[in-house]
């Protein structure tokens, strides 16, 4: 019989540590017996997991530890920071034999409560997941987690089928975009953490260059306002969120992110397997995954001076570019979903020997 193991998340939008959790569930189902729970909203993830046969069921925070007495799992996994604090504390009282929680953000909007939170009920939890070095660190020095209790297991991609499935003409004739245009991409939330507040302004101190912008988020109306006041409404195509990245990036030239934090941003691991150079805010975990100079740019966060000259310095020196972005490409092949799912899978197997549940 295969171990059963419950995952919990506070939503299942469109977002890397969604799409992480959907990979290790794709990936390990035929050694696990998962089942997936959500707090908030089931989402594009939610929807997608039900067509692929995965249990999906929205918990009310109250009822789960009676919910969890029912389902009787050997591990309890939680993802993302209400889930990660309501799902511990259930575990604990339903008795749950294994209690791990993944850590895929920085989350510098956390005040005092909210950390003190995360503190304690980590104690409740046998094993945390966090995505980067930059990650672990802030949750020993910031939270007081025994950094003997962390584990790295940086986030993957199908490496071998992330590539574009329309030609690069045809993506920018859809969009509208001239072949011989200079293409910035931006994928991530709209959200001011993510930068999405400096992109009209960095643009307006790029030569050349058109922005495609692919997400949503809170940012939106402002960014739209900026961008009008700016005159910069031929210079950007905001898409909304979308689901044919590779294809995107594919017809891009430069990916750029301007985040205030980060912990590993999928989006950047994603750009780089599609040999796009990487302009970035040298923040967090995005130093383990991009090279100064070699496979992008580090920029100081806030500098919007800094991202323009950075990009400038690109679409000036396209020989260079191609070789960031090759470079960029040779790097991203290290970072695959096999060896993150494979990672996981031996922390399971791990603690279920500890706690002789297999």
């Amino acid at each position: 019989m295969k171990p059963k193991v419950f995952c919990l998340i506070t939503s299942l939008n469109t977002g890397g540590t969604e799409k992480f959790l959907v990979t290790l569930l794709e990936t390990l189902k035929n050694d696990y017996d998962f089942s997936v729970g959500y707090l908030k909203e089931k989402g594009y993830f939610g929807a997608y997991l039900e067509q692929k046969g995965f249990k999906v069921s929205k918990f009310s925070q109250v009822l789960l530890p009676l919910r969890l007495k029912q389902l009787k799992p050997a591990i309890v996994h939680t993802f993302l920071y209400r889930a990660n604090i309501v799902g511990r504390i259930a575990a604990k009282i339903a008795g749950v034999p294994a209690v791990i929680s993944t850590q895929q953000a920085i989350d510098a909007w956390k005040n005092p409560v909210h950390t003190a939170a995360d503190s304690l009920s980590s104690v409740f939890c046998d094993l945390i997941v966090a995505n980067s070095k930059a990650t672990k660190d802030i949750l020993s020095s910031r939270e007081g987690i025994n950094p003997d209790k962390i584990e790295v297991v940086y986030n993957g991609i199908n490496f071998g089928a992330f590539k574009p499935q329309k030609d690069r003409t045809e993506v920018r004739k859809a969009l509208s975009l001239e072949l011989d245009d200079t293409v910035v991409a931006c994928v991530s939330r709209l959200h001011e953490e993510k930068g999405a507040d400096l992109l009209p302004l960095i643009a307006e101190k790029v030569k050349n260059a058109v922005f495609i912008v692919a997400g949503e988020g809170p940012a939106r109306e402002g960014m739209e306002t900026r961008i009008k006041s700016l005159g910069l409404e031929n210079r950007f195509k905001l898409l909304g969120e979308r689901h044919d990245i590779s294809d995107l990036l594919g017809a891009s030239d430069i990916f750029l992110l301007p985040s205030r934090e980060e912990s590993f941003p999928q989006g950047i691991l994603e750009a780089m397997a599609s040999s796009l150079p990487v302009v970035a805010s040298d923040v967090g975990g995005v130093s383990e995954l991009v090279e100064d100079k070699r496979t992008g740019f580090l920029v100081e966060p806030l500098s919007v001076s800094g991202f323009a000259e950075s990009l400038n310095y690109l679409i000036e020196h396209k020989g260079y570019s191609q070789n960031m972005g090759a470079q960029g490409r040779e790097k991203s092949a290290g970072f695959t979903e096999e060896a993150m799912t494979a990672n996981i899978n031996i922390l399971y197997q791990n603690i279920l020997k500890e706690k002789s549940c297999i």
